[in-house]
């Protein structure tokens, strides 16, 4: 739920206006909404229908302020709740989502809780609404997370609530009980003012108003009485209709319109689609059309959900663990062999050879400086030039560059290379070959994360920490050997 301010408006019993409004998606694009005029009042509830791409979406998104306004006034008096046709659900428990960070009201939750039809679905989950329900309710049916998202709505206590089909992904029954529970004239938000998208035919007849699009204009818009008086399109669906009650029940129980009743239902979901796109033709298609399979999916769905969280009094997330200030030994052992053995040891090889060569081009400076003073000090001639000593001195110096350039190809060309290789490969197979039940427990953003920033770090981070070990090894290790040399009683 968000709030909108509005100005501009001296009846306070309008909680919604558009006065000669025309909107699209961005400047770019063309008007998809022109000449809009409409009104609604603080508890009135208006059904806006027509064709899929016809703009009801469209005209849902101007009034929370998505769409670009080009001309007119947009006035919304006080707090507006959004259920979406697409039901965001966060990573909590199930009733995290329905309180949305509001504080918890028992009394009113539980009448939320069987409006929506939600209280079947409680009573078969093992920690009942304390149940995680896992990353975008990969746990949950459609009908369920279209449930969960309405609550969600109805239980902020807004000022207006704008509705985008909620009831196309439930079964025949369960969208009526909805109706009559929450939405309807004697429903939860009968005080409320509700916009609702809809092509549910068969609850135009109980709403206050309708409003018609056709290619994002309104067509027709007024009451029910008005609309029925003027026997235009919406007279024609009420009447063909029925209200479904006239209708015969099929063998599965559920009811069957008629013929020119699903004939105007198609003309309602036929069409092209959204042009901006945010909406697919199986959540706009008719209510009439849709298969009663809705009713099984709970059961289905629940039944998996227990079972992961049997374990876990309701927990289904488990948590992230990580070895903190200490790594085991297999974990250095796995990442050598992921190098290759072989890329290891030419990498020790180069390092030791570097340094040494370091270490000899000092003891060859000592040497040098010893030969001048010996004989500087028996008065004998020096048996090599300095040409000599430099020439040799420079040798060392190049190999040791040369020995330098080797460990750092090897190190990042042939260690780094393969272990970070080998190290996604054989994350890649066990993401794949992971049962379904590793998915419903583990976010996404955590399975990412292993294969973004500790990719990272493989990659680039754990080789330059290497190399900088087995540097400053190496060197200690030969120092240790020219002291030891230079002076046996210390190393004894």
């Amino acid at each position: 739920p968000s709030s909108q301010s509005s100005s501009g408006n001296d009846d306070k019993d309008v909680a919604v206006q558009v006065t000669d409004g025309s909107f699209r998606w961005s400047s770019k694009d063309s008007v998809q909404l022109d000449n809009i005029n409409f009104r609604t009042l603080s508890s009135e509830h208006l059904a806006i229908v027509g064709r899929v791409g016809s703009g009801k979406s469209s005209l849902l998104s101007a009034l929370l302020g998505d769409m670009r306004k080009e001309k007119g006034d947009v006035t919304v008096h006080g707090q507006v709740a959004y259920v979406p046709q697409q039901p965001w659900i966060m990573n909590a428990t199930l009733r995290s989502n329905i309180l949305f960070g509001l504080k918890y009201d028992e009394s009113f939750y539980n009448r939320v809780v069987d409006a929506c039809a939600l209280r079947p679905d409680l009573e078969m989950l093992t920690a009942g609404d304390m149940t995680e329900i896992g990353e975008k309710g990969i746990n949950l049916s459609g009908g369920q997370k279209a449930r969960v998202s309405l609550a969600r709505a109805v239980y902020s206590r807004a000022d207006v609530y704008i509705l985008d089909d909620p009831l196309s992904a439930v079964d025949a029954h369960v969208a009526r009980h909805l109706f009559d529970q929450v939405l309807g004239p004697r429903g939860l938000l009968k005080s409320r003012c509700r916009i609702h998208a809809t092509n549910a035919i068969q609850f135009i007849g109980k709403c206050n108003s309708v409003l018609m699009l056709r290619d994002g204009q309104i067509v027709e818009c007024g009451t029910v009485g008005e609309l029925m008086q003027k026997r235009g399109l919406v007279h024609s669906l009420i009447q063909e209709y029925g209200v479904a009650d006239s209708a015969t029940p099929s063998t599965s129980g559920n009811v069957t319109p008629s013929g020119s009743a699903v004939r105007l239902a198609a003309e309602l979901g036929s069409g092209a689609q959204d042009d901006h796109g945010d909406v697919s033709a199986q959540r706009r298609r008719s209510t009439l059309n849709s298969l009663p399979a809705a009713s099984i999916a709970p059961v289905q769905r629940t039944g998996q959900l227990r079972t992961i969280t049997d374990g876990g009094r309701g927990t289904l997330i488990s948590e992230e663990v990580s070895a903190v200030g200490k790594v085991s030994v297999e974990a250095y052992i796995d990442y050598f062999r992921a190098c290759t053995w072989g890329g290891t040891m030419m990498l020790v090889c180069g390092m030791l050879l570097n340094q040494g060569l370091l270490v000899l081009s000092n003891v060859w400076l000592k040497i040098w400086a010893n030969a001048n003073e010996i004989h500087e000090h028996e008065g004998l001639p020096d048996q090599h030039s300095t040409l000599y000593y430099i020439a040799i001195y420079g040798v060392l110096g190049i190999f040791s560059v040369l020995f330098a350039y080797c460990r750092s190809a090897v190190q990042w060309s042939v260690c780094a290379v393969r272990s970070g290789r080998t190290t996604h490969r054989n994350m890649l197979a066990a993401v794949f070959r992971s049962p379904m039940s590793f998915f419903d427990t583990t976010p996404l953003g955590r399975i990412l994360q292993r294969f973004s920033k500790d990719q990272l770090s493989v990659d680039e981070v754990i080789p330059r920490t290497f190399g900088s070990w087995f540097q400053n090894f190496s060197v200690v290790l030969l120092s240790l050997t020219v002291i030891v040399v230079s002076m046996p009683a210390f190393g004894l």
